[in-house]
């Protein structure tokens, strides 16, 4: 685990996670609906 303070640009990490863990939630709940 890095901790978030060694990640550089955290914001734009943050937003990327954010989006990526909604992405694959969306794409669950349709595929498995």
């Amino acid at each position: 685990m890095i901790p978030l303070e060694a990640v550089p640009a955290n914001e734009a990490g943050i937003v990327v996670l954010v989006v990526g863990l909604a992405f694959t939630v969306a794409w669950l709940a349709y595929f498995y609906r």
